[in-house]
C-alpha cells in the first residue's frame, strides 16, 4: 500500500484478523475430527487403500483414522487457545499459526479423497498469509497483508471469472441467483427470499455480485487507501450476504472475512470494535489506547484542503460501475456478456494483464523491506517466492475459467505447488463433475439413500409385520425431504452429504453409482461402522443420546435390513409462504435397488498379503470428544470475556475488622 505499517496502525487489525483466523482453524479442523472414521477409517465410504501413506500406520497397530483425529483435535485445541487468545499462543502468534497451518496441511494431504476441496484450499492460502500477518506490526506485518490482498483478490476474482466465462448462460443473463437453491448442496432460507422476488432485484443482485467480484477486486490491487478501502468493504459485504443468508459454503467464507478484516486498518476497526470487548479479549491496553492518538495524527495527515472530496471520488469510482452496468441492463444489454466473451477468447492476454496488475501491488512493499534489513529481505525473498506462485495460480484459474487449454507446463507447476501447499488453484477448474451446476428449470436434484424395514401393526412390536416402510438414511443437512427447512450449520460441511449432492448433478447417463455408495449400502443394512454413523446419524450410546438417535426407527430395527434402495428425486421450492412445507417433489426415480445378498461383495474385506487395516474401537466413536473440546473452548472464551472483567471491577476485600475505639479485637 502506499503507507507503510509504521505510517497507519495495524495493531487492532492484526488482533482481530488472528481471532478470526483461529476461529476458522477451529472450526476446520472439529469438521474434520468429527468425519474422519466415517469418511477415512477401515469402514469408512473412503477407505485408505494398501498402498497409502496412512494404510502403513495398521503395521504398528495404530488405527488410521486415529491418526487423523489426533492431528485434528490437536489443531482445533490451539486454535481454540488462539482464538480465546491465551498469553503463550498471542506471544508467539507467528508459530502458534504457523503449527497450525502445517497441521491443517498434513490433515489435507493425509485424507485418501475429499480434500483438500475449494475450501480447504482457501484456508490454506489465508493461512500462509496469516503466518506473516501475525508477526506483528513492521515490515514483516506489511508483507502479509501484501499476501492478503493477492489471495483475496485471486479467490473473486476466479469465481466471477468461471461464472462469466463458463457454460452456463445463467450467470451473463444474470438470472442464476434466482435458482440459486440449485446451485448450493446446502442452501440457506434466503435462497427461498430469491425465488420469489421480482426479477429486476435478482439481476441487480447478480449483477452486484458479478461487478464486486470482476470489477471491485481489482481495486483492491490499487496502492491507495482511499480506494482500497471501500473496495474491501463492498468485498466484505458480498462474503457476508453469500456465507450468512444465501448458502452453507463451510469455513471458505469466514476465512476470506479475515483476509478483509486484514485490509482494513485501526481508524475502521475502531468503529467498529468495543474497546472493552477488545480490552477484555486480550488485545493489550497500550495498543487500544495508542489508537487514539495514532487516528488523531492521521485525521490531522487527511485534514488537507480536498480530502473530503477525494474520498467521495473514491466511493464514486468504486460504486458508479455498478450504477453504470445496471443502467446497462435496463436497456437490455448485458456488460458481463462480453467479459466473458474477452476471458473466452483472450485468456493469455487477460492473464498477462492482472499478474502485471497483481506484481505492481508487491514491488513498492519489496522494495522498503529490502531496504530494511538482512533478515527482512530475506524474509521478503521468500514473500516474492509465494507471490510467484500466487501469480502462477492466477493464470492457471483464468485458463481453467475460459475452458481454454493452459500453456505447456503451466498445469504441471500448478498442480506442484498443490502438492507441496505453496499455492492453490481458488477457483473450482479443478473440479468434479457437478461441483457448479448450471439453473436448470426443472428444478434441484438430490440423492437419498433409503432402507426398508418392516412396518408393525397396530399394537404390534417394532420389527414385526408385513408391510413394508422405507426411512432415510442420508443425507440428513440437505434438503432432501418436503418438511425439511434449510439449516443454518456454518462453518460445518457435510462431507458425505456433499458427495451424494454432486451424484445427483450428473447427467441422466451418467448416474451409474460409484463404488462408495455401495460400501456405505452394505453398512447401512447391517448398521455398522462409522461411515453409517456419519450418514444416518448416531443411534447408539452417549453421541445418540446428545443428537436424539435413539429413538429413531433406525435405531429400533434389527439389522441387517431387508433391502436398501437409492432414490434421486427433483424438487422446487413452494410458493405459498403459509405453507409449513418448504420443496415440492416433483420427480422421483430409483437409481439402484439391491437386497441383502447383493451388498455381500462389498463388505470389508481384511488384506491377505499385508497387515490388516486396524479399526477405530467403537467406544472412541461414540464419545462425544469433539463436542467437549468445543464446550472448553467456549467455556474459556465466556469466562474472558464476563467473568473476568466483572471480577476486575469490585474493590478489594477488608480483611481487618476495628473496634469502636480503634483498637482491632484480639
Amino acid at each position: 500500500m502506499e503507507e507503510s505499517t509504521e505510517t497507519r496502525s495495524y495493531r487492532i487489525s492484526r488482533f482481530v484478523f488472528c481471532r478470526t483466523l483461529a476461529f476458522t482453524y477451529c472450526a476446520a479442523f472439529f469438521s474434520f475430527a468429527a468425519q474422519a472414521d466415517g469418511l477415512f477409517g477401515c469402514q469408512g465410504a473412503f477407505p485408505p487403500s494398501a498402498d497409502h501413506v496412512l494404510f502403513k500406520f495398521s503395521a504398528l497397530g495404530v488405527p488410521p483414522a486415529l491418526v487423523l483425529q489426533i492431528l485434528a483435535l490437536t489443531g482445533a485445541a490451539l486454535a481454540g487457545a488462539g482464538f480465546v487468545a491465551v498469553g503463550p499462543c498471542e506471544k508467539h502468534a507467528a508459530l502458534t499459526f504457523s503449527v497450525l497451518w502445517c497441521l491443517f496441511g498434513s490433515c489435507t494431504q493425509l485424507a485418501p479423497s475429499l480434500y483438500p476441496a475449494l475450501e480447504d484450499r482457501v484456508l490454506l492460502q489465508v493461512g500462509l498469509a496469516g503466518v506473516f500477518i501475525a508477526s506483528g506490526p513492521g515490515a514483516v506485518h506489511e508483507m502479509g497483508r501484501s499476501l492478503a490482498v493477492l489471495c483475496l483478490f485471486r479467490a473473486n476474482f476466479a469465481s466471477g471469472a468461471e461464472k462469466v466465462a463458463g457454460p452456463c448462460e445463467a450467470w451473463r443473463s444474470l438470472e442464476a441467483l434466482h435458482d440459486a437453491y440449485q446451485l448450493e448442496p446446502f442452501p440457506l432460507p434466503g435462497c427461498w427470499l430469491l425465488w420469489l422476488a421480482p426479477a429486476f432485484f435478482v439481476q441487480a443482485l447478480t449483477c452486484f455480485q458479478l461487478y464486486v467480484e470482476l470489477a471491485i477486486s481489482l481495486l483492491l490491487l490499487v496502492p491507495a487507501r482511499r480506494v482500497v478501502t471501500p473496495a474491501a468493504m463492498a468485498q466484505l459485504a458480498m462474503i457476508m450476504l453469500q456465507t450468512i443468508v444465501m448458502a452453507n459454503r463451510g469455513c471458505a467464507g469466514f476465512g476470506l472475512i479475515a483476509l478483509t478484516f486484514s485490509i482494513l486498518d485501526d481508524s475502521w476497526h475502531s468503529s467498529m470494535w468495543s474497546e472493552s470487548l477488545l480490552k477484555s479479549w486480550g488485545c493489550k491496553k497500550d495498543e487500544v489506547c495508542k489508537k487514539a492518538d495514532e487516528e488523531g495524527e492521521n485525521e490531522s495527515e487527511e485534514s488537507e484542503e480536498g480530502s473530503g472530496m477525494t474520498w467521495v471520488a473514491a466511493i464514486l469510482m468504486v460504486f458508479g460501475g455498478y450504477l453504470a452496468s445496471m443502467a446497462c441492463v435496463a436497456q437490455g444489454f448485458s456488460p458481463w456478456e462480453h467479459v466473458g466473451s474477452v476471458l473466452q477468447h483472450f485468456p493469455g492476454t487477460c492473464a498477462c494483464i492482472l499478474a502485471v496488475a497483481a506484481a505492481s501491488c508487491w514491488l513498492p512493499v519489496a522494495l522498503r523491506a529490502v531496504s530494511a534489513s538482512s533478515k527482512v529481505a530475506a524474509l521478503a525473498l521468500l514473500v516474492s517466492v509465494l507471490w510467484l506462485a500466487g501469480l502462477i495460480q492466477l493464470v492457471q484459474d483464468v485458463y481453467s475459467a475460459s475452458g481454454v487449454p493452459p500453456l505447456a507446463g503451466l498445469g504441471a507447476a500448478s498442480k506442484a505447488l498443490e502438492t507441496v501447499n505453496v499455492a492453490h488453484a481458488l477457483g473450482a477448474g479443478i473440479k468434479r463433475a457437478g461441483e457448479k451446476p448450471c439453473p436448470q428449470v426443472e428444478g434441484r436434484q438430490g440423492v437419498i439413500l433409503q432402507g426398508a424395514i418392516a412396518k408393525p401393526h397396530p399394537g404390534q412390536p417394532a420389527g414385526t409385520g408385513t408391510a413394508v416402510s422405507w426411512i432415510d438414511l442420508s443425507s440428513r443437512l440437505l434438503p432432501s425431504t418436503d418438511d425439511r427447512r434449510p439449516i443454518w450449520m456454518q462453518p460445518y460441511t457435510a462431507r458425505l452429504d456433499q458427495e451424494l449432492w454432486r451424484l445427483a448433478q450428473k447427467k441422466s447417463d451418467e448416474k451409474k453409482l460409484p463404488k462408495w455408495t455401495s460400501r456405505l449400502l452394505y453398512q447401512l443394512l447391517h448398521r455398522e461402522g462409522m461411515a453409517a454413523r456419519l450418514s444416518a446419524g448416531h443411534w447408539q450410546g452417549p453421541a445418540g443420546l446428545i443428537h436424539g438417535g435413539v429413538e429413531s426407527p433406525y435405531a429400533k430395527a434389527t439389522p441387517p435390513l431387508l433391502a436398501m434402495r437409492a432414490l434421486w428425486k427433483r424438487q422446487t421450492p413452494v410458493q405459498d409462504i403459509h405453507s409449513n412445507k418448504w420443496w415440492n417433489t416433483t420427480e422421483t426415480r430409483v437409481l439402484k435397488q439391491v437386497l441383502p445378498e447383493d451388498l455381500k461383495p462389498f463388505a470389508p474385506k481384511q488384506s491377505k498379503t499385508g497387515p490388516p487395516c486396524v479399526q477405530l474401537p467403537a467406544i472412541l466413536n461414540d464419545l462425544p470428544i469433539a463436542e467437549a473440546v468445543a464446550s472448553l473452548i467456549l467455556a474459556s472464551l465466556l469466562w474472558k470475556l464476563l467473568v473476568q472483567p466483572a471480577a476486575a471491577k469490585k474493590p478489594p476485600r477488608s480483611h481487618g475488622k476495628s473496634t469502636s475505639g480503634g483498637k482491632k479485637k484480639r
